[in-house]
């Protein structure tokens, strides 16, 4: 059936929660950043028409969430910049507490994205050279 994405869309919490529903990101993906940490989490999605009706009989997923270090950081640098204070600061937090952990993953992003940037340069000198 046709779906009208602006007046159905899929929702999702944790299956035990009584927090609001939340939509997925504007592709249509689940926003993995929502999750807090490694771990098992039970996801209910749902239909939601004209953000009032929700399905009554929402599907619940079961997943386990289990990132490397440098996956963490890079969830965890992702949350820094978002729209929500609440989800900065909790970010913010986690930098703060993995400190020792993370400040080797840091530096060695901050090395591959310089690296990265040296060679954007010398692509768009050859791209000059070659128009």
């Amino acid at each position: 059936a046709y779906v009208n994405r602006g007046v159905c869309e899929v929702v999702w919490r944790e299956a035990s929660s009584e927090a609001p529903w939340r939509p997925l990101d504007a592709a249509g993906r689940f926003p993995l950043r929502q999750l807090a940490t490694n771990g098992v989490y039970r996801i209910a999605f749902a239909a939601c028409e004209e953000k009032t009706q929700y399905d009554l009989s929402p599907v619940t997923m079961t997943i386990r969430l289990a990132l490397d270090d440098q996956g963490l950081l890079l969830m965890t640098l992702d949350r820094l910049v978002s729209d929500d204070p609440a989800e900065r600061r909790v970010a913010e937090r986690r930098l703060y507490e993995n400190r020792e952990r993370w400040t080797p993953l840091l530096h060695q992003l901050q090395r591959q994205s310089q690296e990265a940037a040296e060679r954007l340069e010398a692509l768009r000198c050859l791209d000059d050279a070659l128009r």
